[in-house]
């Protein structure tokens, strides 16, 4: 989903790593450095540097407030993005 539904404090994505060949493949024995950058109403939690294990990893993001945010994953296998809006919704108070 590209929308984040977030409570009264943030809202937390979590997000799962796995570095493929061309045909769909998981590299196995991969154990590059990825970079994750997070802008606008996201951001990366802990460092935005980690590396692969066994082609597999992840990494968490987290909301700051309202509106847009984008998340970059850069490797040597090229970039990604993605784009979350991050919505807050007004709880019942008790």
């Amino acid at each position: 989903s590209d929308t984040l539904q977030c409570l009264r404090s943030y809202g937390r994505v979590a997000f799962t790593l796995c570095a493929e060949d061309g045909k769909g493949n998981p590299l196995s024995y991969e154990f590059m450095p990825v970079t994750v950058t997070a802008t606008g109403a996201l951001q990366v939690e802990g460092n935005g540097h980690i590396c692969l294990k066994g082609g597999y990893g992840g990494f968490f993001v987290r909301s700051i407030g309202a509106g847009a945010g984008r998340v970059t994953v850069t490797s040597e296998l090229g970039a990604q993005s993605f784009t979350i809006d991050c919505v807050y919704t007004d709880w019942e108070r008790f």
